[in-house]
């Protein structure tokens, strides 16, 4: 598994249409990503910082994704809410191990990655 964090600074008064525009736009866009498996959407306490993650089957998945014209429109579908016009920072991370309550779509042999 594979997971995604992109990191940036949202512009303060569009905090909230980039959260509207995360659950009604990316979202449905993401769900249709062949292995894709799931994504938040974080946001620093009364602050401008904004991280999406994203978690991914598999490392093939995850660049198809990045390749694909779907990672264009999410990033152009953000891009005015982007403070000082900078892009996100992407750093990607392989999952060694799960340790939450419950793994998406785990079946009873499959508890650590």
């Amino acid at each position: 598994m594979l997971v995604r964090l992109a990191r940036w600074e949202c512009k303060p008064e569009a905090q909230e249409e980039a959260a509207a525009l995360f659950e009604h736009g990316a979202l449905p866009i993401l769900t249709r990503q062949p292995g894709a498996r799931g994504a938040m959407l974080l946001a620093e306490p009364d602050g401008n910082r904004r991280i999406a993650f994203t978690m991914w089957e598999d490392e093939e998945s995850y660049r198809a994704f990045v390749e694909s014209d779907a990672m264009r429109e999410i990033t152009e579908m953000f891009a005015p809410m982007y403070a000082h016009d900078l892009q996100p920072i992407g750093t990607d991370f392989e999952v060694v191990r799960w340790g939450g309550f419950s793994e998406p779509d785990a079946g009873p042999d499959n508890r650590s990655c």
